[in-house]
């Protein structure tokens, strides 16, 4: 399998949220040999999507592999960007299923509570009437509601 993953993120939040979450994810797909597209951590900040032109960027790495993907996986360590998250899969123009996973909420973690994100995202996947599913942790793949 291919997933398109989006590591959504904020400039003000610490930078090692996304690094770790990058080592888990990249550890998840090695040990069920799943292929990523993500781009790389010279393309933006850790390779995260925090702005528009962060998304036109990955969209369009997206759409250099459009035939490969099978579904987005949108990766949320901290409060990240959802309106950057949004326009991403907007403007790559993907038609797949859409995974949102998020690490659990740590009342004492600067940066870790993505809870609310998670619900922001609901706005434009409802609006563009996009099936989407949300789940706690990659590793446990626990749902939410």
């Amino acid at each position: 399998a291919t997933l398109a993953v989006i590591f959504g993120n904020r400039d003000f939040f610490p930078d090692n949220l996304v690094t770790e979450a990058r080592k888990d994810i990249q550890a998840v797909f090695q040990e069920y040999d799943i292929r990523p597209v993500m781009v790389g951590e010279s393309d933006s900040k850790l390779s995260s999507i925090e702005t528009y032109e962060n998304a036109k960027i990955c969209a369009n790495l997206f759409k250099a592999h459009r035939d490969d993907i099978d579904g987005i996986l949108v990766v949320l360590p901290n409060f990240g960007d959802e309106k950057a998250v949004a326009d991403t899969i907007k403007l790559s123009g993907l038609q797949v299923p859409i995974l949102v996973q998020a690490y659990p909420d740590e009342l004492n973690a600067f940066g870790r509570a993505p809870i609310a994100p998670k619900r922001a995202l609901r706005n434009p996947f409802t609006t563009w009437q996009t099936p989407i599913n949300f789940f706690k942790s990659a590793l446990k793949l626990s749902p939410i509601g």
